[in-house]
């Protein structure tokens, strides 16, 4: 297995899929060797873009790639919300320490958005440099 600790590092494709009757774009990592590294997707819905389905290869998880890729979904997407089940306690924990806040849940889900201040602290640091 090829050692993988930064997105930069590998291929990235992207394609047109349906989420449902959503139309949404498809982000795809693999290795030079065609390993199959890591994916989401990013559709628009009434509160803004949305991220679905992030999911990390089981043999490339715990080297620091889910906030790698929320950083590329948040900062270079423009994605501000996604919904995870509440059965998923890594993916919250994850979601919470990059800074999701809880707006929503249902019986199965917990419904997050980037909070304005999180959005606003970017945006200064970007304007400083």
């Amino acid at each position: 297995m090829e050692i993988i600790r930064e997105l930069r590092n590998l291929n990235m494709t992207t394609k047109y899929v349906m989420l449902g009757k959503t139309p949404s774009i498809q982000y795809t990592w693999h290795t030079r060797n065609g390993n199959h590294v890591a994916e989401f997707k990013i559709w628009d819905w009434w509160d803004g873009k949305n991220i679905s389905d992030l999911e990390i290869s089981e043999k490339y998880r715990g080297l620091g790639l889910s906030y790698q890729l929320l950083n590329y979904a948040t900062k270079k997407c423009g994605a501000r919300n996604l919904a995870v089940e509440k059965s998923s306690i890594i993916a919250k924990h994850v979601y919470d320490k990059y800074g999701f806040q809880i707006t929503d849940e249902d019986d199965k889900y917990y419904y997050m958005s980037l909070s304005k201040e999180i959005i606003d602290t970017w945006n200064r640091r970007n304007d400083n440099g």
